[in-house]
């Protein structure tokens, strides 16, 4: 997590707009459910391919924590990471920082997670940093609550 400062106020258009994030994302981010990830990152072949000139965007399977806990063994924590992303749709390299969100009834969009790492070849689930774990530290750094 880091926190910016900006020299100038931000314009929202129609390619720049706000995100909320909630602390209460259980049922968002449940195992099963679904949510959008974009990102700049390989799209074929983690050794032979190259980053895209396009962003990307796909909707990616929200995995049962053992999932990941089992991958990637002691580098995993359930309660402040997500496990995202199947051998076919996942993560891969230029995509670490890239959101994953999901847009509720009302047309909301939420940030749940941030891409942290994912497996060597790109062919696993990725882990994602869990942003609710971090609303404290939002709300003392920047005096803005999580909703």
């Amino acid at each position: 997590m880091v926190e910016l400062q900006l020299k100038t106020p931000l314009r929202f258009d129609q390619f720049t707009q706000p995100v909320c994030i909630t602390s209460n994302d259980n049922t968002a981010i449940s195992a099963g459910k679904y949510q959008w990830f974009t990102g700049w990152g390989y799209t074929t072949n983690v050794q032979l391919g190259n980053p895209t000139k396009q962003l990307q965007q796909a909707q990616l399977y929200i995995d049962p924590s053992s999932v990941c806990s089992n991958f990637y063994k002691d580098t995993f924590w359930t309660d402040s990471q997500i496990c995202a992303g199947t051998p076919q749709k996942t993560t891969c390299n230029y995509d670490l920082g890239g959101p994953l969100v999901q847009q509720n009834s009302a047309g909301v969009w939420y940030q749940y997670g941030i891409s942290a790492y994912r497996a060597k070849n790109c062919d696993n689930a990725g882990v994602f940093t869990r942003v609710s774990w971090y609303c404290s530290w939002i709300y003392q750094y920047t005096g803005i609550r999580c909703a």
